[in-house]
């Protein structure tokens, strides 16, 4: 009888699938242990589409199993995430390069958010301090409202720069660097008036649009007259 199948299938090299009647290469067919021939009934494009639909109908259960699932085995799921990354590292880092480029191009929120967050990193570790909240919490505004309201959708780089008003390299400690990177503190200047400015000098119409809106006024006229 095995015989007979083995030759039965090496004179059909090819199977019908249920789902689309077509006669397609065996290859086009998943592996089935339970099934004689051990083929899935329907072939790969159908089971594909078939897939889709029933997540698409089943969406809301589907992610309510899943979260499910990773709660009860925490653990576990991230071991083999863990376990992906270290197996799959280079392309994994080469994709996430590839799309930070390509958003930064064509969503300028993002890229304004992304430069705000190395900015404030970067005035963190000149002072030798570890940055230990999160850049917004720091900021005091929503990503949104800092683009759109403060900066008022003017910051393009690398035409236009970010730039600190009272510079945060006059702070001293850590308290110093949270208070000189409030969002008041921050304005856009064009890449030639920021280089001209150093990382010394505070206009007085900056200053007083500091002072009107940061929280912490002491702070920034403690700074402010110790400099002189």
């Amino acid at each position: 009888l095995e015989k007979r199948l083995k030759r039965k299938e090496m004179n059909h090299p090819t199977k019908t699938c249920n789902k689309c009647k077509k006669s397609k290469s065996k290859k086009d067919f998943y592996n089935d242990r339970e099934r004689k021939d051990g083929l899935s009934y329907s072939c790969k494009s159908c089971r594909s589409k078939y897939n889709k639909e029933y997540q698409k109908q089943n969406k809301e259960q589907i992610q309510k199993q899943r979260k499910e699932y990773r709660i009860k085995n925490r653990a576990e799921v991230l071991k083999q995430k863990k376990q992906y990354y270290e197996n799959n590292k280079e392309q994994i880092q080469k994709r996430q390069k590839e799309y930070e480029k390509s958003r930064r191009k064509s969503d300028p929120l993002y890229r304004c958010i992304t430069n705000t967050r190395a900015l404030i990193s970067h005035s963190f570790s000149n002072q030798n301090v570890s940055k230990k909240s999160k850049t917004f919490e720091i900021l005091g505004c929503s990503p949104k409202w800092f683009y759109e309201f403060w900066l008022e959708e003017k910051y393009n780089p690398p035409h236009s720069h970010l730039d600190h008003i009272v510079p945060a390299s006059l702070a001293r400690d850590e308290q110093e660097v949270i208070v000189l990177n409030h969002y008041s503190n921050f304005q856009v200047l064009s890449a030639s008036d920021n280089v001209k400015k150093g990382n010394r000098y505070i206009s007085l119409q900056g200053l007083n649009k500091v002072l009107a809106n940061h929280p912490n006024v002491n702070f920034i006229k403690r700074i402010i007259k110790r400099e002189g």
